[in-house]
Order: structure tokens, then sequence, then C-alpha cells
């Protein structure tokens, strides 16, 4: 759900080819992982492992262009009142 929301953030601010890739990567590693494990414990440790690190990226990618010095001064003069 976390990676959901980072894909959301950056669709929002017009990254969307970002935001895509992402989600596709989500898709292929539920596919994947389901179509080479047994279903059972170990699938869901590999497909956690593989959704923690997506969302790492995720969520650096969402922060960095947030960042970005346009929505930096939107947000201080949006905050300062």
């Amino acid at each position: 759900m976390m990676t959901t929301l980072a894909c959301y953030k950056l669709d929002y601010i017009g990254y969307k080819g970002q935001a895509q890739l992402f989600s596709a990567i989500h898709l292929l590693f539920c596919v994947g992982l389901f179509l080479l494990l047994p279903v059972g414990v170990t699938l869901y440790v590999w497909l956690a492992a593989a959704e923690a690190v997506l969302f790492a990226v995720a969520l650096y990618a969402c922060l960095r262009e947030w960042r970005t010095a346009e929505y930096a001064l939107f947000w201080r003069h949006a905050t300062a009142w």
C-alpha cells in the first residue's frame, strides 16, 4: 500500500512514467514470484523482501521530486501564514 501511495504522489506531480514503472515492477514481482515459488511462507517472505526494496526506491524517488525548488518554494509560502 505504501508503494501505491508513493506512486500516487509521483503521478500527482506529473511523473506518470515513474509511477507506472514502479507499478509495473510490482506487478512483475507478484506474477514472477507466484509462478516460480510454491504458495506458502517462502513465497510471501520473498514477496515482502522484494516489495520492501521497491518501496524504498519509490519513496526515494518521490521525496527527491517533491524536494525540487518549485515545490519547496510553494510549500514554504503555503505554510508561512
